[in-house]
């Protein structure tokens, strides 16, 4: 599967990017499977970028330009389902950054996307919310 089909979560999207990442390699090939970005993803990538460490930032024009060269649509979850999503995670008694994977989650089963991700952390609240997801 890829293309308009297919997005991924910052644990693919930020490795594939940066060259001095321990997971470039193993990420860079699943670039080419990509053809959605929820909108979370695109900001956490420009934010890691921009403020990595480990190898020093690069200029956040070079970050936009990168991220603009993927020529990736991006989405987003419409305002009405928020509530509902922190319905769900308050009956299952989830909280702190699991609302962000879940976010993610919620945006890409919106669109019908499935999901690339490295996080097996965020696994659990990928199943919880019924997400389509591939660990690479």
């Amino acid at each position: 599967m890829s293309g308009k089909n297919v997005g991924c979560d910052s644990s693919v999207l930020i490795p594939a990017l940066s060259r001095k990442h321990g997971e470039h390699a193993r990420c860079r090939p699943h670039l080419s499977r990509i053809g959605v970005l929820p909108a979370h993803v695109l900001l956490e990538t420009f934010s890691w970028l921009t403020g990595m460490s480990g190898g020093g930032p690069i200029n956040p024009r070079e970050a936009h330009r990168t991220l603009l060269g993927l020529n990736m649509a991006v989405v987003q979850l419409p305002p009405g389902q928020y509530l509902r999503l922190l319905e769900q995670l308050g009956a299952a008694g989830r909280s702190g950054a699991a609302v962000y994977d879940a976010q993610i989650a919620a945006t890409a089963k919106h669109h019908g996307l499935t999901l690339l991700s490295r996080d097996r952390r965020a696994a659990a609240v990928y199943d919880l919310l019924g997400v389509d997801y591939e660990l690479v």
